[in-house]
């Protein structure tokens, strides 16, 4: 009777209402059975997957060859089986990783077993690619496979490595018979997809003005994305869940992850992000519109790991006078000492040694974190590392307080890799059961003959005595693609835009960020784009991330505070800021 229902509602509908119930493999267990109770939700939606949890879903496999998805997914639903056949609401989700039919094996079982053993289960797969020498290999599918899914009558779709956006472009397309060249709308909905797939970031998680919602993180809202048959849509979230769904906490996400906002690249279309007009419509209730797009190119991104060696993490506490020069001592002292050993074992030094303190020399401080990163291809080096580092406690400086987490112990070190692939090179399936359906990638539309920029700007500015953190003028969000890095600022007023622009050149960023890059790194890795719809602007920080991902031995491998570090610069030479 659900299913009756369901298609009477598709046919008539003229918009759908999708919930995003996880941004990453791990995400809260709770968000579930708050968007399925209070959400009113069509569509339910989780996102897991990025570079680390394709590699950690390898792992998984190599110990249980059954395994190889999020299993995360069946406990989370498994309470909620009856309320989504009761409400009608269906679920896309890229919990099936490396094995997306084990993932829907495993959720038919649970069904079975919770008495629901009607529904219908689709797997998304085809998206694996043999590389000889890779770990993994995945092509970053679009939406079409989603919706031949539920256009077979599918209650559950679980898919392989999609990009995220599709995840909630697949439904919007399915209900609404968007035409697979309707650009414009293709744009939006990938649009909306991009807001929410990192769940509760774009409801107050993250935010610059976090004091305005952290007492209420406890209770935070997951977003729903309401999208309207005409391709503008709203963000919003459950009544009565903490939280903040405003201008900036959606403007913020909009920017994240993004390089050229006028052409973001997607496997289903390139959307031109820098005209959105973003409007607050009440409380917790934000419109969407100004998005479109233009054919997607005729290549899909395919992302590939592979073992790298071993790695070891060490992270110690000194204190007292001159902590962090006594702490770097410490740490240059141990890598000596171990490397003269391993040198005699035949073993050879580390391929590859960090170090860093926080804070770093030249602030005062009563005590600091020394991280020292050491890699090696040989296991046996690293679990000597781990028995020798305990001896700086004694007969090496004073103040040295506890290893966190105990002796560190070697991991297996991946690294990461992204290409283009031409998309007629693999074709996605949608497996039903016993029945296998190959579903054509969309590769036959037009290459982009044009990648679009934003419109430079030319501003009135005038000077003054007064001096401005980027936080006084600015929001800012940042983000990881790789090993680049994008960093926004969105103007607080428009009025604030043309001080940011003056101020923030490439090559200030760069100085800014200088110990991101290499030691020959230049400001040519840093390139600004205008966001004239946002009143902001929006800098990719390439070969920033010290490889970035799983390949980064950096406190920041995925550039989450990027954006909170530039809140700090100051903004020299402003009028009072009542006067700008």
């Amino acid at each position: 009777m659900m299913r009756v229902q369901h298609a009477l509602r598709h046919v008539r509908a003229k918009s759908i209402r999708v919930g995003c119930a996880s941004g990453f493999w791990g995400d809260s267990t709770l968000s579930t059975g708050q968007l399925v109770e209070k959400g009113d939700l069509d569509y339910l939606v989780y996102d897991y997957l990025s570079e680390i949890t394709m590699s950690l879903m390898v792992g998984a496999q190599m110990r249980r060859p059954e395994m190889g998805y999020a299993p995360d997914v069946i406990r989370d639903i498994k309470p909620h089986f009856g309320a989504l056949q009761e409400r009608g609401t269906k679920l896309v989700c890229n919990a099936g990783g490396i094995n997306p039919v084990g993932c829907a094996e495993a959720m038919a079982k649970a069904a079975e077993a919770a008495g629901y053993k009607d529904l219908k289960i689709a797997a998304i797969g085809g998206d694996q690619v043999d590389q000889p020498g890779y770990m993994t290999s995945n092509a970053y599918f679009g939406c079409e496979s989603v919706v031949e899914a539920l256009k077979r009558g599918a209650d559950m779709v679980l898919t392989g490595r999609l990009a995220d956006s599709a995840l909630i472009l697949g439904p919007a397309m399915y209900e609404f018979g968007w035409a697979m060249n309707d650009w414009d709308k293709l744009a939006a909905g990938s649009a909306a997809g991009h807001i929410v797939e990192c769940g509760a970031q774009c409801t107050g998680g993250n935010h610059t003005d976090w004091q305005n919602v952290a007492d209420s993180w406890w209770n935070v809202g997951f977003p729903v994305a309401v999208i309207d048959e005409s391709g503008s849509f709203e963000i919003t979230k459950p009544e009565g869940t903490g939280g903040k769904v405003s201008w900036a906490t959606v403007a913020e996400q909009l920017t994240y992850e993004v390089g050229n906002p006028a052409a973001y690249i997607l496997p289903d279309v390139v959307a031109n992000l820098s005209e959105a007009v973003i409007e607050e419509l009440g409380q917790d209730r934000v419109k969407v519109t100004g998005i479109t797009g233009a054919p997607p190119t005729d290549t899909l991104k395919l992302g590939r790991t592979k073992f790298d060696g071993f790695r070891s993490i060490l992270p110690v506490y000194i204190g007292g006078r001159d902590c962090q020069e006594k702490a770097l001592a410490t740490g240059r002292a141990l890598i000596k000492r171990i490397e003269d050993e391993l040198e005699k074992r035949d073993l050879g030094k580390f391929t590859r040694v960090t170090m860093a303190v926080t804070p770093p020399l030249g602030v005062k401080t009563p005590e600091c974190a020394l991280r020292v990163v050491v890699r090696h291809p040989d296991r046996e080096a690293l679990k000597f590392f781990g028995l020798e580092i305990a001896t700086a406690g004694t007969s090496m400086a004073p103040g040295l307080q506890a290893v966190s987490g105990g002796r560190p112990k070697p991991t297996p070190c991946l690294s990461y890799q992204s290409v283009l692939i031409p998309k007629t090179e693999v074709t996605p399936t949608v497996t039903i059961g016993e029945e296998e359906i190959e579903v054509p990638n969309f590769s036959d539309y037009d290459a982009t003959k044009e990648i679009p920029q934003p419109n430079e700007q030319e501003d009135a500015i005038r000077n003054g005595p007064f001096s401005y953190s980027v936080h006084d003028l600015a929001y800012t969000r940042s983000g990881d693609k790789g090993n680049s890095c994008n960093v926004s600022v969105i103007a607080r007023k428009p009025e604030y835009l043309p001080y940011l622009r003056r101020h923030l050149t490439e090559q200030r960023i760069f100085e800014f960020f200088q110990e991101k890059f290499s030691e020959d790194g230049t400001a040519d890795l840093v390139t600004r784009y205008d966001w004239p719809g946002l009143n902001a602007l929006n800098f990719v920080l390439e070969e920033s991330l010290a490889g970035g991902g799983i390949a980064s031995d950096a406190n920041d491998p995925q550039g989450k505070a990027y954006g909170s570090l530039l809140t700090l610069m100051e903004i020299p030479n402003l009028p009072h800021i009542t006067e700008l």
